[in-house]
């Protein structure tokens, strides 16, 4: 399985299966346009969390270890999440985020297992 990580405004493969990794939907962008495969928004970082990170109450290192904590602790969504992205080849994790650290983290786990 190959994964990569892009902004939602970069020009798009559709050769991917594509994954919203965000929790919101990104400003600006049409569902009919971005054709997200799958929008997982069970498995993003919790709203809390996201906005302690971009208000820079927390730092990149934190937001590290409090989303892996959130992946945890959500374990029945996150194997159904991989379970439904098991058949692709290519994986295509998007984001509106400047910095989709969060897109990152996924990939890192996907890729563990």
């Amino acid at each position: 399985m190959k994964i990569v990580v892009k902004r939602v405004y970069e020009d798009l493969d559709n050769k991917s299966y594509r994954v919203l990794a965000d929790r919101l939907w990104p400003r600006g962008i049409k569902k009919e346009d971005l054709k997200a495969d799958i929008w997982p928004k069970e498995i993003c970082p919790s709203n809390e969390l996201r906005k302690s990170f971009h208000s820079e109450k927390i730092d990149q290192d934190k937001f590290k270890e409090e989303y892996r904590k959130e992946i945890k602790e959500n374990k029945d969504n996150w194997k159904n999440f991989k379970k439904s992205i098991s058949d692709e080849e290519n994986i295509l994790l998007l984001s509106a985020a400047k910095n989709p650290v969060h897109c990152y983290l996924i990939k890192e786990e996907l890729e563990k297992e």
